[in-house]
């Protein structure tokens, strides 16, 4: 593992490979993607988010953690308000096979950590970010895609809502023939 000052060193060494114009283009693709995807998320996360985790930390400050796990082939994951002064993490998973559990190529192909309520790709550290543009073609599909979704996950919630429903109403039918055959003597 790298200690801060060899990764610095490590980093600008990989920095003086590239020259400025290449440095230019790589950098607004990153913010780009950035200011593409994570604002996208975070309002799915903020409407359709489940709350983890939500901390009340001194009489002014609390902390939540929300995910939205699963959608479509991605995991999200945002912690926000982590300090009193602010802080905040995006962290998002692809799972490609769409299996959520055992899926062993799903991986963590963004993390991102800003100060501030409003992200800005300005204002942002990334520790992680999967150059490949796979995962990235795939989210922009899914966002695309998100109200479909949705619906889709509202359809088989509903189903599976219905299907128990369907169950106890048998199983109190049931419960009411043996009431009423033990009423009247009738060995089952």
């Amino acid at each position: 593992m790298l200690m801060g000052s060899e990764r610095g060193r490590k980093t600008m060494q990989s920095i003086k490979l590239l020259n400025d114009e290449e440095l230019d283009r790589r950098i607004a693709e990153r913010k780009a993607a950035l200011d593409r995807f994570v604002p996208a998320v975070l309002a799915l996360l903020t409407e359709h988010g489940e709350v983890l985790e939500r901390e009340l930390r001194g009489n002014f400050h609390t902390s939540i953690d929300k995910e939205l796990r699963p959608f479509d082939t991605f995991s999200f994951l945002g912690s926000f308000g982590q300090s009193a002064m602010g802080g905040n993490t995006l962290t998002i998973w692809h799972h490609p096979s769409g299996d959520m559990g055992e899926d062993t190529q799903s991986k963590c192909v963004l993390s991102v950590y800003w100060q501030v309520a409003d992200f800005s790709s300005d204002e942002c550290e990334v520790s992680r970010f999967v150059s490949n543009l796979a995962w990235q073609n795939d989210l922009g599909s899914v966002l695309a895609r998100k109200d479909e979704i949705f619906a889709a996950q509202d359809a088989a919630k509903a189903k599976k809502i219905r299907a128990t429903e369907e169950v106890a109403r048998e199983g109190a039918e049931k419960r009411s023939l043996l009431k009423d055959a033990e009423r009247l003597g009738i060995e089952v």
